[in-house]
């Protein structure tokens, strides 16, 4: 009998823990999670019973933050390092070492990893800008996953000098929100009226994270004047039932977000979503030649854009749906990886 395999789990954002679970779920009841200290993080992960299963979690700091300085950043940085490393480096001298490592991008992990003398590293990425993540996993990572539509002309040379090294670069089809997602066939019921009505999910960022950059300014949607019911959320509150907030999005005529990833799972579904963001992804090209995302990059006709989105709202067929999980199974789960307790 050929023993399960040990997995290490990075769970840094919401959308990393919605993707990571199929395969937390058929891992090793000895598998180790580190997951990052932010309410959107926390709160998911508190309301995991019966959906994530218990695993031993090593709760870390994040690295930035709204009132975070640059020195901060890097005293944050270290410290996680090191405190990964000692978790890790523990394992070593029990009969429950680490064999690989799975991140979303989460390069610092890697980089302890490394160190610690963990075999297999995995790096993940569907974001061509996010250069300090991939400059940071590249000597660090023995093996990365990318969509096929990853763009190289966006990544910072990124792809290239991975090829240049010869690492094992792994693509998969359609975007991340396919591992997760339930497409409108299979949701068996909709809670909320299966978006009969004319609602509008509106959600805000905080900002003070890596990709503070491409954040939008997003107008007061509430003197709009709009003929519709707007349900209005900011980042980090405390919804319920947040393991399925994004199969929600069903219920709603359309999604307006400065949220990336929202307005990808929501466009991925078929619901329309606009996007208020500067935002470039590879990921983007099928979802706006669907209709199904908008994207508006400013603030000044930002009003006008909202209102013409709005009039001709309408949900589009997502197509052909990918079976991106099946080939994230094959990369991060092989045969040989199942489950044992």
């Amino acid at each position: 009998m050929v023993a399960a395999t040990i997995t290490c789990w990075v769970i840094d954002h919401p959308a990393h823990a919605q993707a990571l679970l199929p395969f937390i779920r058929q891992g090793s009841t000895d598998d180790l999670i580190i997951a990052t200290k932010r309410p959107d993080v926390e709160h998911l992960l508190a309301t995991g019973e019966g959906v994530m299963p218990r695993r031993e979690t090593l709760w870390v700091e994040r690295p930035v933050g709204p009132e975070v300085g640059k020195i901060a950043r890097l005293l944050l940085a270290r410290r996680r390092i090191t405190l990964v490393r000692q978790a890790l480096k523990s394992r070593r001298a029990s009969n429950r070492e680490i064999d690989q490592i799975v991140v979303i991008a989460a390069p610092l992990e890697l980089r302890a990893a490394k160190r610690s003398g963990i075999p297999r590293r995995l790096y993940i990425s569907d974001n061509e800008g996010d250069h300090i993540s991939h400059r940071l996993a590249l000597g660090v990572s023995t093996e990365i996953l990318l969509p096929d539509s990853w763009r190289g002309e966006m990544d910072g040379g990124f792809l290239a000098k991975a090829n240049s090294k010869g690492m094992r670069i792994h693509r998969f089809g359609g975007n991340k929100a396919h591992v997760y997602l339930r497409p409108a066939t299979l949701v068996e019921s909709r809670p909320n009226g299966g978006g009969d009505g004319k609602r509008i999910m509106v959600r805000r960022l905080l900002g003070g994270g890596i990709h503070d950059g491409e954040i939008v300014d997003m107008v007061d949607v509430g003197k709009l004047d709009l003929d519709y019911e707007i349900d209005e959320h900011i980042e980090g509150e405390r919804l319920p039932e947040p393991w399925s907030l994004p199969n929600r999005t069903l219920d709603y005529t359309g999604v307006l977000t400065q949220s990336v990833t929202l307005a990808t799972e929501s466009a991925s579904l078929g619901v329309p979503a606009m996007l208020i963001s500067s935002a470039g992804r590879g990921v983007f090209t099928e979802l706006l030649a669907s209709g199904a995302l908008t994207i508006c990059d400013n603030i000044e006709s930002q009003g006008a854009e909202i209102s013409a989105w709005l009039a001709d709202l309408h949900q589009s067929d997502c197509g052909e749906w990918p079976d991106t999980l099946a080939e994230w199974q094959s990369i991060i789960l092989p045969p040989e990886s199942a489950t044992v307790g």
